[in-house]
């Protein structure tokens, strides 16, 4: 399975909901309807990323001197790093809510 789909029926989810949501969001699959959360593996991913991220920016400041860049590519390498680490996502089974 993708990182980006849904366990049940292995349709990609929404990709705002997997950029942009917090962890305590939850998303309703649009093709079978089963409703989706984040694992605990989104929060690593997350916290790692941002960790190396400052570093990155703080220290190729005397290599790359235009802030702009130095954000994009720790921004793309974020990206990167999320769209290829599997099982961010959780099936919810609604009968126990």
């Amino acid at each position: 399975m993708k990182s980006r789909q849904c366990p049940k029926c292995q349709k990609n989810v929404a990709c705002s909901w997997f950029f942009f949501s917090a962890h305590w969001t939850k998303y309703r699959c649009v093709e079978c309807g089963s409703l989706m959360k984040w694992s605990g593996r989104r929060a690593y991913v997350g916290a790692i990323c941002g960790v190396f991220a400052g570093p990155f920016i703080i220290s190729t400041q005397s290599i790359i001197p235009s802030t702009f860049i130095r954000i994009s590519i720790a921004v793309i390498f974020s990206i990167v790093v999320a769209t290829s680490v599997n099982k961010q996502i959780e099936y919810i089974d609604e009968t126990e809510l």
